[in-house]
């Protein structure tokens, strides 16, 4: 059985390090904005506008691909 090494043994250009921990504060920080304004639309009866927001963000991927073609 091989251990799996945590990614800060990688080595990749600095360039990566710097946009990869950009990513990772992004990710977080849309946590923190996206799941409260969930459950606060959950609350307020507001179910085909999460519905809307879940497609849109599901489809988002598939557009800025369309955009980078």
């Amino acid at each position: 059985m091989t251990s799996k090494l945590p990614l800060s043994f990688l080595r990749v250009p600095t360039q990566w390090a710097r946009a990869a921990e950009r990513g990772r504060i992004a990710l977080y920080l849309s946590s923190w904005l996206t799941l409260p304004t969930a459950v606060w639309l959950v609350f307020s009866d507001e179910l085909k506008l999460l519905a809307a927001g879940i497609i849109g963000a599901a489809l988002m991927p598939l557009v800025l691909q369309l955009i980078l073609l």
